[in-house]
């Protein structure tokens, strides 16, 4: 009996992180997985050819191009998922942050929240915040925490590696980034409790 061939998955970024590549690790370890990362119209117009010759198109964060490519993935009647990291359902106008700051994105994310088969949040709260924004009862979502070896994120030289402490984890790229990430917030804290 000849094998059937492995489903073709789609998987749609903005940018390249190591989360978004563990994911297209394992992808590609189970089905035929073609990427499609980058911005501007090359990237979206690459999205759209991408889903006219897919079975499931698989969204690491909800931009301009993910949010697209569920909308014309639902067109084409593929199985379309969307993993929500954060910036996709934030608005917060103070800081400047969040794609729901612009209507013409919002009116988007709104579409594709409500379209895609599955919208995977990576914390719960996320998912309270899609539901609030796109105005709908979130039964698509559920929430899939990101994986990490903790072997790896262990303080090395510690006299006790169990004794108390904090790490923090994060991607910023100047003090506006700081801020949303609460790393300010982060650093009063120690300052305020140095023990």
């Amino acid at each position: 009996m000849a094998e059937r061939p492995a489903l073709r998955v789609l998987l749609v970024s903005a940018f390249d992180a190591p989360c978004i590549d563990e994911d297209a690790a394992i992808l590609a370890g189970r089905f035929r997985l073609r990427r499609a990362t980058g911005s501007g119209a090359v990237a979206l117009l690459r999205a759209a050819a991408g889903v006219a010759t897919t079975d499931i198109v698989y969204c690491w964060f909800l931009s301009v191009y993910g949010a697209a490519a569920v909308l014309l993935g639902r067109l084409f009647g593929r199985r379309c998922i969307v993993v929500i990291g954060g910036v996709d359902v934030a608005r917060d106008p103070d800081s400047g942050y969040g794609l729901w700051l612009s209507p013409w994105k919002a009116m988007l994310a709104r579409r594709a929240l409500r379209s895609a088969d599955l919208v995977l949040v990576v914390a719960e709260s996320l998912g309270d915040d899609a539901k609030r924004l796109a105005g709908y009862d979130g039964v698509n979502i559920r929430y899939l925490p990101t994986g990490y070896d903790p072997a790896v994120w262990t303080p090395e030289g510690a006299a006790d590696p169990r004794a108390p402490g904090v790490l923090c984890v994060a991607s910023v790229s100047g003090a506006a980034r700081l801020s949303v990430k609460g790393i300010d917030l982060l650093v009063e804290a120690a300052r305020r409790i140095p023990e």
